[in-house]
């Protein structure tokens, strides 16, 4: 009989150090017989951690059941061409099982996003991105923006504080407070209140790594308005009434940050919620995120004068739809102003930046229908944005097809012999053009007041308008390469490598076109294929899913559980007293087509097939067994090449030599690995 059968060990007289649990096998007697030699190792220390595993916590060491394995998604993985070939006949052919693969995968995806849809379509944010009505009122609201901004834009670059702005580092202290004053006036200040700004010290970082960097260099340029160095030194004392007044300014705010927020609360709730505090001005959510099991963020925006301190007392424990959330005081931005290499002055740089900018500006004016001819029908999604550009109306593009001729100094470099010298040596004199500069800038500002997008950074600040900062940071070109890094010519001027330009246009051009200057249109024939519905057909399934035949001449329609002589009868009857329901039928048909219409469609994540394991890892469970010793201080945190049964380390012999017999001889090669080329990275 198992002693544990009894009440207690006491019962049966055995002290508690020789004690037996359920697995005799443990640390303990591990330690008294530390290596297969059956030498006696030295006492287990008192305060040395028990490397002894729980059961199940880390069965994934082992070759046994799966027990605490986590999910995430639909829980269904995406078989590589590797497996699905092994699904299929031996004498497919390789065109053959390309195309069933294909189909495979379509047919895989359609049934994910079908589960997507199911999932979400009742919640809000789902909604307001895809249902044909709620969508279209979004939309409304977008463009509402856009087009108020675009007013300002042209309000403010024609006043004195917004001509000309330049977006280099030592006109820092200017491009803040061309950024505030873009914000007094989207809060609906006035001239006046802007007028205060610019009395104003400005108080950030940016302006204090400006300092620091000029003081190095000795550098003495002007912002303009005669100021050395570009930096006007902040005052440490001003007057009472200055101050009063920029407490008064509408661009001051205190900001609550939330996080946590499922995706079934409403907007409505959280706003509700926030406006039971003084001062709350507006209310920004964030688009649900995938990997945080599409739990949202907030931003709560309230005035300046508010104890916002309390506020965050009263919200720390707030509840939306059930879910308690995570609340934070958010700091004020402190570094406005941020660089990107100077390599952004050179000549053929500054040439590509202007391209890429006015495609930039044409595709979000196209998006945003900016400047579209009024009454013009339903435009014809762009293929071509070079062609887009030549169409635009935007007079910020005037006169920009000039600078899409591609120019080289093909005939200089051949008769100097340019061209057969090594990339990587090959190295070119920085040139500088002002005249393009203030055109490229002209470009860059229009994007970032009108459609917020912040080029330097090669992003798009989304729903700018209702976050605390409605024109928070933008990212400028740093001094020009100065001669130190990569040398001057015999003239004394700065060189630059042709191999760190090259780089630096390519990898602007790879980041744009994955983030912000991408417009992808899915074929029809994939869109069938991933599912897409026919709104009158859904009409006509709704109503043979309500049309049943009882018997010859008797027909029943479940919806309102009246019976009918015939499906015609059927037919009016739903079209007369339930038509709301035919509606919804249809609704639902372009509601879902919405959805996978988007290439960028919210989806869950793709679980990955685990890696075909090398001849490494497979030989390791084995080795292990026989000459392997764990680790004494703490379980094993390795998955899937581990000792089955909780054998130590190589390590864990406590300095003595051990025999690494039954192993053999190692072949010091690197084992080859298998990987499946075709194994898909993601799910579009």
């Amino acid at each position: 009989m198992s002693p544990t059968n009894y009440k207690s060990w006491a019962q049966l007289g055995i002290p508690s150090q020789l004690r037996l649990g359920p697995n005799v096998c443990g640390s303990a007697m591990r330690s008294d017989f530390h290596d297969r030699f059956g030498r006696r190792g030295p006492p287990r220390r008192d305060d040395e951690p028990n490397s002894k595993r729980g059961r199940f916590e880390n069965a994934s060491d082992t070759y046994e059941p799966q027990f605490n394995r986590k999910t995430e998604g639909s829980g269904r993985v995406m078989l590589t061409f590797r497996k699905f070939l092994e699904t299929q006949d031996e004498g497919i052919s390789d065109d053959e099982a390309i195309l069933k693969y294909n189909e495979y995968k379509f047919e895989y995806r359609k049934q994910e996003y079908e589960k997507f849809f199911q999932s979400h379509k009742d919640e809000e944010w789902f909604q307001r991105k895809y249902h044909p009505e709620l969508s279209k009122e979004s939309a409304a609201k977008a463009d509402e923006c856009v087009n108020k901004r675009l007013e300002i834009y042209k309000e403010v670059v024609e006043k004195d504080y917004g001509k000309d702005i330049e977006l280099s580092f030592e006109h820092t202290e200017r491009i803040v407070k061309f950024l505030d004053a873009v914000v007094i006036k989207l809060e609906g200040g006035t001239d006046e209140d802007v007028e205060v700004l610019l009395k104003e010290p400005v108080f950030d970082e940016s302006l204090d790594d400006l300092r620091n960097k000029l003081n190095k260099t000795n550098g003495e340029v002007t912002n303009g308005n005669g100021n050395s160095n570009g930096v006007s030194k902040a005052e440490p004392e001003e007057s009472e009434e200055i101050q009063n007044l920029v407490k008064k300014l509408p661009f001051r705010t205190h900001s609550i940050f939330l996080k946590g927020i499922p995706a079934t609360a409403k907007f409505e709730e959280i706003e509700n919620e926030c406006k039971n505090y003084p001062g709350f001005l507006r209310l920004g959510l964030s688009e649900p995120l995938a990997d945080q099991k599409f739990q949202r963020r907030a931003w709560v925006t309230f005035k300046r004068d508010v104890k916002i301190k309390d506020i965050f007392w009263n919200m720390k424990n707030a509840k939306f739809s059930d879910t308690e959330v995570s609340a934070s005081v958010n700091r004020d931005l402190r570094r406005r102003v941020r660089v990107i290499s100077g390599l952004a002055n050179h000549r053929p740089i500054v040439q590509n930046d202007i391209r890429q900018a006015a495609r930039l500006i044409a595709l979000y004016d196209y998006k945003r229908k900016v400047y579209a001819e009024e009454g013009a029908e339903e435009q014809v999604p762009p293929k071509d944005l070079d062609a887009l550009v030549s169409r635009s109306k935007n007079p910020v593009l005037d006169g920009v097809v000039e600078y899409f001729v591609e120019e080289c100094n093909a005939e200089e470099e051949e008769l100097l012999g340019v061209n057969n010298q090594a990339s990587d040596d090959l190295k070119f004199t920085l040139e500088v053009d002002k005249d393009l500069f203030k055109y490229l800038d002209r470009l860059l500002v229009y994007l970032r007041v009108v459609h917020s997008v912040d080029f330097y950074n090669q992003c798009e600040y989304a729903n700018e308008d209702t976050m605390p900062n409605r024109m928070g940071i933008v990212h400028v070109r740093d001094f020009p390469p100065d001669g130190e890094q990569f040398g001057k010519s015999e003239t004394g001027v700065p060189l630059v490598p042709k191999k760190n330009c090259d780089q630096y246009i390519s990898s602007t051009e790879e980041k744009l076109k994955a983030s912000i200057l991408k417009y992808e249109v899915i074929p029809e024939e994939d869109l069938l294929k991933l599912g897409k519905k026919d709104p009158e057909q859904a009409v006509e399934d709704f109503i043979k899913e309500n049309s049943q035949e009882l018997s010859k001449d008797k027909w029943l329609c479940p919806l309102s559980g009246k019976k009918f002589k015939g499906p015609e009868f059927i037919r009016k009857h739903l079209f007369s007293k339930h038509e709301h329901k035919i509606d919804e039928a249809r609704s639902n048909a372009i509601y879902y087509n919405n959805y996978i219409a988007d290439f960028d469609r919210p989806h869950n994540l793709e679980l990955k097939p685990p890696p075909t394991p090398t001849v490494e890892e497979v030989k390791r469970p084995q080795e292990d067994r026989f000459g392997g010793h764990r680790n004494s201080w703490g379980p094993d945190r390795r998955f899937n090449n581990g000792p089955r049964f909780g054998g130590r380390g190589d390590f864990g012999n406590r300095g003595r030599f051990v025999d690494d017999f039954g192993t053999g001889r190692r072949d010091p090669r690197q084992p080859p690995t298998y990987r499946d080329l075709d194994a898909p990275d993601d799910i579009i």
